[in-house]
């Protein structure tokens, strides 16, 4: 029960600050325990990742930014979702064609760096090629998930 709370209100959690982001981790690592059974004192980040289960910034990273980002990308989303985010189009090819872009930049402000679309932006477009050009939004979630708990190691 506990982890699927932290998925739920992952969109708010996501934004959060580093302390407050521990603390959620803290928990995260309670269920694991409680789950292995083990002590207090022992490392568990091992079995969160046998677990499948994500720390909050990958997890606000999977489901919000990059799931959302994809549905959307891919008309899978209402159409009021299609500005939120677009493919960089160039009439020349590029290294990195499936670039995102903001279609109207925000004003620079302290706290637009946490919005959905800059970090929409920032971590697609640091996703590897590959991932980036899966064609179906089952294996874009599957190798997605797999590259997060790989750089979690």
């Amino acid at each position: 029960m506990c982890i699927s709370l932290v998925r739920y209100c992952c969109p708010v959690w996501g934004t959060a600050n580093k302390s407050e982001l521990n603390i959620l981790n803290k928990c995260v690592r309670r269920c694991a325990r409680s789950v292995f059974s083990k002590n207090k004192f022992e490392n568990i980040d091992n079995e969160i990742v046998s677990l499948g289960w994500f720390y909050i910034d990958n997890l606000y990273k999977y489901s919000i930014i990059c799931v959302f980002t994809y549905c959307t990308l891919h008309d899978l989303y209402p159409n009021y979702f299609h500005d939120f985010v677009k493919l960089k189009t160039t009439s020349y090819a590029t290294r990195y064609p499936n670039h995102i872009h903001i279609p109207n930049p925000m004003p620079i402000w302290k706290y637009s760096k946490n919005l959905i679309a800059v970090d929409a932006c920032r971590f697609w477009n640091n996703l590897p090629p590959d991932l980036t050009s899966c064609t179906t939004l089952r294996s874009f979630k599957l190798f997605l998930k797999n590259h997060l708990l790989s750089i979690t190691n």
